[in-house]
């Protein structure tokens, strides 16, 4: 097949595509740094053939440039090698760091060698490069996803949802997002076809028990609903860093990316999708979010580590003491002083025009921040688009950081911890405590935030109060900075960094031969991509498909909008009316393997007694004793069991409904959120007239409370309730799924010798 080459608007940048339409394209850049293993091995080959065989027949297209040891420098591989009399030599660098240094000497160029030579099996010598950085260029990867059916269709899905003022569920009620629409960013997302992105950066080791870690650049598109978003598939795999002995400066493997970048924001690029297969239209991206662990987003986005004087992003804030003991401790946040974007734009110029390193390092010193190319994004903003990660700063941070602590004071020991991981043992806590949701719809409020600001703040002041300033962290400096990023980019679902984690591991599990493994990684998932965005002949799809993972285009699950989830926490609150309400609508709930049952006559009369008091009005209804039963009940990802099933542990609900003597409260604003144990759910039809009326109650047994002098025995949010009595089987006993306020952990204990059961309540898996 014939090979065609083509010149991209990037400066020095092409790539050779192997296959005419829409095949996974691949761009090798290369660097030089010293190997300990000049022997040549089959990947290897592969490559050096493609380098030097342009119209070779290689599965992809490869692109070459190379960092070096000294400066990182970038080449395509043909700059890389000189022909002197007859023979093939390598070239050496001409990159110089201080073109303007003022001593002459300082203005040579780099000068190391860029290729090494390599002797083949057969005798023969050749050139190689010493590293490999594998870059896909971002154009071809949306292209590819562009022509998967409905792609286009769910990147606009977005511009349909309504939204309530003061609440936020996602991306899109950020300030970011919001501000994309205004003219200062040229009205961005008010056309179509315009897509935000977020960009990470993480290392990781893709060997067990050898020292080898690599860079990984992926990119998602924000555009995507969340649930869509962070799937693999949607995945874009920009580049892969080579291990160079530890994480290096990134400016060189990101200048590609933003170079591409500027041409998308002012341009866009002219493709094809699966709307629109033979005609190319315009689609422009911007770079809306970077999202990393903390030393990788100061590496993206230019700014020095925690251990600098001027060490946080976010504000200018000076870190007391020397180099390795700096002071992180003080929450005065009021008179924290936020980093300005065009401060920080014209300090990096004065870094750039520096004449020498020790310029150079002074001046980074003195502003807290380096050059990074993200900053010749003239619409981004490093200081509010570079996200805090929640997962990172909190939970790898300070919570671990904590357990630390307390060994260290012998706050805890061995024989506490044994303790505690029995009473861990005892607690009967959903079956998804513990482990990430497949789907989150979370939906936080400003008043929400300021709480998390106040008691976050409280945290961070009582800790340095009662363990000393010295073990204060900029873990916990950040910490105060986090309720800005969700102003900015919505609940912490919306952009913390788990699923990119998860990424990692799997281009770790991806088979390899243990050599040139960032080429073998690039090339493996740039085949899967291309493979499934690939549509199956009809006539062989049936055969096909056993030998591939192809996307289901069709799904089975119920997808409930942003305004169900409103609806439906509305309902479950104390200040929404019981009477009247429309319980009918179900359509946000799976449930499956409902069987046909029959009401006892006792059931029949309880329900009744539940439909006129949620229906007072109600005339002429008539309330059949057949009904369907399932046991599990699913909203958007989260689990409701009952009690003989295997999600008995999430069966454990709370609500504000039941009232003692097992009447409903039908008092607006008045009761007490009650927990309970869901025996069974009910589908059931209500008929009035000729219409049938489906409800979904759940089947609930109450408990009832300990007395009064033990109920916050534990202190709060912990109550202590009776542990085997429960209320009467009256009208309460049913309930519409709807008025679910959320779940409850629970663990058995006693009190003084009497048997007790602890009640602690959990945020719904739609509240933050």
């Amino acid at each position: 097949m014939s090979s065609t080459k083509r010149q991209l608007s990037v400066p020095h940048q092409s790539y050779r595509n192997k296959q005419k339409g829409n095949y996974a394209q691949e761009n090798k850049w290369l660097c030089g740094k010293s190997s300990k293993n000049d022997s040549r091995d089959t990947a290897s080959a592969q490559v050096l053939d493609d380098l030097e065989s342009p119209d070779s027949n290689a599965p992809l297209g490869l692109e070459i440039k190379t960092p070096l040891t000294k400066c990182f420098a970038l080449y395509k591989y043909d700059d890389c090698v000189k022909i002197i009399e007859g023979e093939k030599q390598s070239a050496t660098c001409t990159n110089i760091l201080f073109p303007n240094h003022t001593q002459i000497a300082r203005r040579r160029p780099c000068g190391e060698l860029l290729l090494k030579v390599v002797k083949l099996s057969d005798g023969s010598k050749c050139l190689y490069p010493f590293k490999t950085y594998c870059y896909k260029s971002i154009e071809q990867s949306l292209e590819q996803l562009l022509r998967v059916p409905d792609f286009q269709r769910k990147c606009e899905k977005w511009r349909e949802r309504r939204q309530e003022t003061g609440i936020m569920t996602d991306v899109f009620d950020g300030k970011i997002w919001k501000e994309f629409h205004l003219s200062d960013k040229k009205n961005f997302l008010k056309s179509e076809k315009n897509y935000g992105i977020m960009l990470n950066l993480d290392w990781f080791q893709p060997y067990e028990h050898v020292r080898y870690s690599v860079g990984v650049m992926y990119a998602v598109v924000l555009n995507l609903p969340r649930e869509e978003r962070f799937k693999l598939k949607n995945v874009i795999l920009l580049g892969i860093i080579p291990d160079i002995g530890g994480e290096p400066p990134v400016q060189s493997f990101v200048a590609p990316l933003v170079d591409e970048l500027k041409v998308a924001w002012e341009r866009g690029f002219e493709l094809c999708s699966y709307e629109s297969p033979e005609i190319k239209l315009t689609y422009k991206f911007a770079l809306m979010c970077v999202g990393c662990d903390i030393p990788a987003t100061r590496k993206l986005c230019g700014f020095l580590g925690h251990t600098a004087k001027l060490g946080c992003s976010k504000c200018t804030k000076i870190f007391s003491g020397d180099f390795g003991a700096r002071n992180y401790s003080g929450f005065d946040t009021e008179n924290w002083i936020a980093r300005d974007v065009q401060e920080h734009r014209r300090n990096m110029l004065q870094i750039q025009a520096a004449r020498t390193k020790t310029e150079r390092e002074r001046l980074e010193s003195i502003y807290g921040i380096r050059y990074s190319p993200l900053c010749d994004l003239d619409y981004f903003d490093p200081i509010r688009m570079s996200t805090i990660d929640p997962m990172h700063n909190f939970y790898q941070g300070t919570a671990k950081m904590m357990i630390k602590v307390w060994l260290e004071l012998d706050i805890i020991n061995a024989e506490k911890l044994r303790e505690i991981q029995e009473k861990v043992d005892s607690v009967d806590a959903a079956s998804n405590i513990g482990a990430i949701p497949k789907k989150n719809c979370l939906i936080i409020n400003e008043a929400d935030i300021r709480k998390f600001q106040s008691l976050i703040k409280k945290f961070c002041t009582e800790f340095e109060k009662e363990y000393g300033e010295e073990r204060v962290t900029p873990n916990m400096h950040l910490h105060c900075h986090v309720a800005d990023c969700i102003r900015d980019y919505g609940p912490v679902y919306s952009f913390w960094l788990f699923s990119f984690e998860r990424y990692n591991g799997h281009l770790g599990s991806l088979p390899n031969n243990n050599r040139s493994i960032e080429l073998q990684i690039m090339r493996r998932f740039n085949r899967d991509a291309f493979v499934n965005s690939t549509e199956l002949p009809l006539l062989y799809k049936d055969t096909l498909s056993k030998h591939f993972v192809i996307r289901s285009q069709d799904s089975t699950e119920r997808s409930c909008s942003s305004n169900d989830i409103l609806r439906i926490l509305y309902l479950s609150k104390r200040s929404a009316p019981i009477e009247n309400q429309d319980w009918t609508n179900i359509s946000a709930y799976h449930y499956t393997k409902a069987v046909v049952d029959v009401l006892s006559d006792e059931e029949q009369n309880v329900l009744k007694d539940m439909y006129r008091t949620i229906y007072p009005e109600l005339q002429n209804a008539s309330v059949p004793s057949s009904c369907r039963r399932c046991s599990v009940v699913s909203l958007s990802g989260e689990v409701f069991g009952s009690e003989k099933s295997r999600h008995k542990r999430s069966s454990y609900v709370m609500a504000y409904w039941n009232k003692p003597g097992g009447n409903i409260l039908n008092e607006v604003g008045e009761g007490e959120l009650t927990p309970g144990i869901i025996e069974k759910f009910i589908v059931h039809n209500l008929i009035v007239g000729d219409e049938n009326n489906i409800h979904l109650l759940a089947k609930i047994r109450w408990m009832i409370p300990d007395a009064n002098r033990l109920r916050h025995y534990c202190g709060e949010p912990v109550e202590v309730w009776s542990s085997n009595m429960h209320e009467t089987n009256g009208p309460s006993a049913y309930m519409p799924v709807q008025r679910i306020f959320c779940r409850y952990v629970r663990a058995n204990g006693n009190i003084s010798g009497k048997p007790v059961a602890f009640v602690c309540p959990l945020n719904r898996g739609m509240n933050v």
